[in-house]
């Protein structure tokens, strides 16, 4: 086994240098304790978390944009208040479901509502308006994920309502 680099790393070596200039420190140690020297790679942190593009998108806590980390801090403030999730989701315009999520990236603890029973008929309206909101995000070209963010509600639960659409289609036919 040779300690010699190859050209590629030799040349990553270099652009780096190029780009950043040496650092100096103490022999033995290491100004960048928590980087090491990949071949083909470069330098690159020892935190799987931030190297990993697959793994970048499940970081949690941090919201994607400004609206979604106001949104958080007025639940905070709701919170505080002693407010139900049902409440701010009403309030916001979005479902329980997005404030439970909200909450739980956040480090929010929200009580819990008190258990509401929902008639047969406002049950089916919900699911209807839904429903109809999962077609209309899809025809203006919304991906799945897009669409259950959008609607508050898992993927699974938004192709299942595109399937049970499709078969009612079907059998009106």
């Amino acid at each position: 086994m040779s300690d010699t680099l190859s050209k590629e790393d030799r040349a990553l070596i270099d652009a780096h240098l190029r780009e950043k200039g040496a650092t100096k420190c103490a022999p033995g140690e290491s100004w960048h304790p928590g980087f090491v020297w990949v071949p083909k790679k470069g330098l690159v942190s020892k935190d799987p978390q931030k190297t990993d593009p697959k793994l970048q998108s499940k970081r949690r806590g941090s919201p994607r944009s400004p609206e979604v980390a106001a949104r958080r801090q007025r639940l905070r403030e709701h919170a505080i208040a002693g407010g139900f999730a049902r409440d701010f989701a009403e309030q916001e315009g979005i479902s329980p479901e997005i404030v439970y999520r909200d909450a739980k990236l956040a480090g929010i603890t929200l009580p819990r509502d008190p258990k509401t029973s929902f008639t047969s008929e406002e049950h089916q309206t919900r699911l209807r308006d839904r429903r109809a909101k999962v077609v209309e995000l899809r025809a203006q070209g919304f991906t799945l994920p897009q669409v259950a963010e959008a609607v508050g509600v898992s993927r699974s639960t938004v192709q299942k309502d595109l399937k049970v659409l499709a078969e009612q289609t079907k059998g009106s036919e």
